[in-house]
């Protein structure tokens, strides 16, 4: 079980609500759906379809990134934590 990506999935939820977004964040969300149904409308069903077609890679390539940047950020916080503990246990000997 890869860990990290569940916890990124949000299949392990350390909170409550996993995702919360600001209003200024919801906001935007409205404006860009808002924006993107106007342009599909705008399009022949053709043009419509290779627009869906183009999005839906472009997501999975943002998620993969992003997925690779938060376990990026996991392991240097946990070589953070085990540079912190190694001073504090050598600092406990003297």
């Amino acid at each position: 079980m890869d860990v990290l990506k569940s916890l990124f999935d949000g299949d392990i939820c350390p909170f409550e609500q996993s995702a919360r977004l600001t209003p200024e964040a919801s906001e935007l969300m409205k404006e860009v759906v808002a924006q993107e149904e106007q342009l599909l409308s705008q399009l022949d069903e053709n043009t419509a379809e290779t627009l869906r077609t183009y999005q839906a890679g472009r997501d999975e390539v943002n998620y993969l990134v992003t997925l690779e940047r938060f376990k990026d950020a996991f392991i240097l916080g946990a070589r953070m934590m085990m540079e912190i503990l190694s001073d504090e246990t050598r600092h406990d000997e003297t």
